[in-house]
């Protein structure tokens, strides 16, 4: 009766409890964020090694140390999860029909890849086969996808920055300008010098310029095709190189060439003014209006129409400047509004500067401030006075009219000059001192973030709802807590009558006449929330077969013995066997009526 605890003679396997809900989702829930934090570990290793600039040979061995154990972790976890879940169903599949021993073995064993693939060869079922392949899917889909991860990222050379260890490096020699990459040889002439210097602002055209915010981070490697200057709105700058020493000296190595941090700028402060007078370029002279006065100022070269004429005046035979800045003065012809413009030129102090050698001389910012306007050697017979010019047509870079912006005027001067100090750095000759001297690193490439999405969100959705069904189903019976209760369960299979059926293992056997026995999992429940769990027997859903008794004599048979059922008859009729025992072959008929077999869900 309901409510009564079951007496022993009531118990044919175990008694059990169901299992809580609130204790059986905690623990589905535990196992899914056990799963979450190891996929959020390799997406923390994958996030922080490729917003990293460079990777070392150290840190590229502790990646794949870190990305290898993360997944070979997270596959076992997710192993571990499946194998708990079919756990849990292996119950409620034996609970829906009876089975054969051998299948009832295979059905515990489902774990095992190569017990369930042997089950579905061994079966003719459909729904079976279709569970198997599904399980199949699943678990080694889970593999193979944690393993194509690696597929979705690469540790390639880096093209961006370089690894920056102690060693040394070549700087330029910034104390003059050299004179042999111009000239046809070497010479300290002041002319040749500022002829050189002139040069170099043209040549820097040849180099792409980018915005000022675009000033390359140290350790940034730097190749022919990138820019060198970076301007705004009032100054132009400029990023020092370094090259590691001994890829320079290395015939078999590219040079390594980076950004430092030391940077330099040119600033031109200018005013503009109108021309009132002689303002076409054809006189010697020519009047601005400045400050409400006329002033008239000389020109040293008429060169006519459409072009500007840039003017600065040296000071002595030896240098242009006294405190590295010059003064420039621009007389930009035009037939009807004419302007002229005075601009003070000057170089920023070198920052970060930790070496005497990172400074620039003195002689090489004359040249710089100044290099717009010097002309070095005079394209006619005539003398070079204490000014010198140059002029730039209307059509080129430097020669394009700016009607009177003083501004547009400062930033086209900050732009030769720093020009200048730039292809210097690459021109001139090279000094080797200590620094950090960069190397080709590498660095992580995560080629397919949405396929690693789709990888980890398949598989964590899958496991959760394999956990919720598996919960769901598992739960219409009694799952067994652990090994012993799951040997109680299986005690009547231990103590079955006939085990020459279980040998067989077949429906039935023509030459045997013996039954095959088949087992389904039972819940029944006794009361107080108790339920008695167990495998039952049930027979061949085929009849019993007549055993056609041998043409030799039988055996005698004691007529005392109560098994003995056999009805002797005359010989000449012969031998009809019918219910009964033989020796040595037990029969699966008793006295009882059978139980049904059909499933039965337990409260």
């Amino acid at each position: 009766m309901y409510g009564v605890p079951p007496g022993p003679s009531q118990v044919r396997g175990l008694i059990a409890r169901r299992r809580s809900h609130l204790r059986v989702c905690a623990k589905i829930l535990a196992r899914w964020f056990s799963t979450l934090f190891f996929i959020a570990i390799v997406y923390a290793i994958l996030i922080g090694y490729s917003s990293k600039k460079v990777l070392s040979k150290a840190d590229k061995r502790i990646f794949n140390a870190l990305v290898t154990g993360a997944l070979i972790a997270l596959a076992l976890i997710t192993q571990s999860h499946l194998t708990k879940d079919v756990r849990d169903l292996r119950w409620w599949i034996l609970n829906r029909r009876p089975r054969s021993r051998h299948k009832v073995e295979s059905i515990l064993r489902a774990h095992s890849i190569s017990q369930v693939i042997r089950l579905a060869c061994k079966s003719r079922r459909l729904s079976i086969h279709i569970a198997v392949l599904s399980w199949v899917i699943l678990f080694i889909g889970s593999q193979v996808g944690y393993a194509s991860i690696v597929l979705c990222y690469s540790i390639e050379k880096s093209q961006s920055h370089a690894l920056l260890r102690p060693g040394n490096v070549t700087i330029p020699n910034l104390t003059t300008v050299d004179t042999e990459r111009v000239t046809n040889r070497t010479t300290s002439s002041v002319r040749a010098m500022r002829f050189v210097a002139n040069s170099y602002g043209s040549i820097s055209l040849a180099f792409d310029q980018e915005d000022y915010g675009q000033v390359p981070a140290p350790g940034t490697l730097w190749f022919s095709d990138d820019p060198l200057v970076f301007c705004n709105d009032t100054l132009c700058s400029y990023a020092f190189l370094e090259t590691n020493a001994e890829t320079l000296n290395n015939s078999r190595a590219i040079p390594v060439v980076v950004a430092t941090n030391r940077t330099v700028s040119a600033v031109a402060r200018c005013h503009s003014h109108p021309v009132i007078q002689g303002g076409n370029g054809t006189e010697p002279n020519f009047t601005i209006r400045a400050n409400g006065e006329d002033v008239v100022l000389a020109l040293p070269q008429q060169a006519g129409l459409d072009q500007s004429t840039f003017m600065t005046k040296v000071a002595n035979a030896t240098s242009t400047c006294e405190d590295g800045s010059s003064v420039v003065s621009v007389l930009e012809t035009s037939p009807t509004a004419p302007w002229y413009y005075n601009c003070t030129v000057s170089l920023t102090p070198v920052t970060n500067a930790h070496n005497p050698a990172h400074e620039l001389g003195k002689d090489l910012s004359c040249f710089a401030t100044a290099a717009i306007a010097l002309q070095g050697y005079s394209s006619t017979s005539d003398r070079i006075g204490p000014i010198q010019s140059v002029i730039y047509p209307s059509a080129s870079v430097y020669g394009i009219p700016l009607n009177g912006s003083a501004a547009d005027m400062g930033v086209l001067i900050s732009r030769f000059t720093i020009g200048v100090i730039s292809v210097a750095a690459i021109a001139n000759s090279n000094l080797v001192v200590e620094g950090e001297a960069p190397w080709i690193g590498d660095v992580l490439n995560v080629t397919s973030w949405a396929t690693i999405h789709l990888i980890f969100g398949l598989s964590a959705g899958l496991q959760i709802l394999l956990a919720i069904t598996a919960k769901w189903l598992a739960d219409k019976v009694v799952v067994p807590h652990g090994a012993i209760d799951e040997a109680k369960i299986f005690k009547p299979m231990l103590t079955h009558r006939n085990p020459m059926a279980e040998v067989l293992d077949r429906p039935s056997s023509r030459k045997t006449g013996i039954q095959a026995v088949r087992w389904i999992y039972r819940c029944e429940y006794l009361g107080v929330g108790l339920y008695n769990v167990y495998m039952q027997e049930c027979p061949s859903e085929s009849q019993p077969l007549k055993v056609n008794r041998p043409r030799a004599a039988a055996p005698p048979t004691d007529p005392s013995s109560p098994d003995s059922s056999v009805v002797q008859k005359d010989g000449a009729e012969g031998a009809r066997a019918k219910p009964h025992n033989q020796p040595g072959i037990p029969t699966t008929q008793n006295s009882r009526a059978w139980p049904t077999c059909q499933p039965r869900r337990g409260r």
